[in-house]
């Protein structure tokens, strides 16, 4: 008969530390990519004198999608842990 295994309360503390900095991170980025998308919307925004502004921000999104991405998966990964 197998005996329960005990969990390291220290690494259960960084575990949930390590979601809930997860979780703060994704919901940045996630309010900062409506933010973009919202900016998007506005026609004003695709001026001939705007180009690079669309550019920066097409690339900021790009990359917020990117790291959100990562951060989902790691975030399960951390979730899948502590169900342990």
């Amino acid at each position: 008969r197998s005996r329960p295994r005990r969990r390291d309360p220290y690494k259960v503390r960084k575990l949930e530390e390590r979601r809930d900095e997860l979780t703060h991170e994704i919901d940045r980025a996630e309010r900062r990519l409506a933010e973009i998308e919202l900016t998007f919307t506005d026609p004003a925004l695709y001026g001939p004198d705007r180009l690079d502004e669309v550019r920066a921000l097409e690339d900021e999104r790009d990359a917020l999608q990117g790291r959100i991405g990562s951060w989902l998966a790691e975030w399960e990964d951390v979730e899948r842990e502590l169900e342990e």
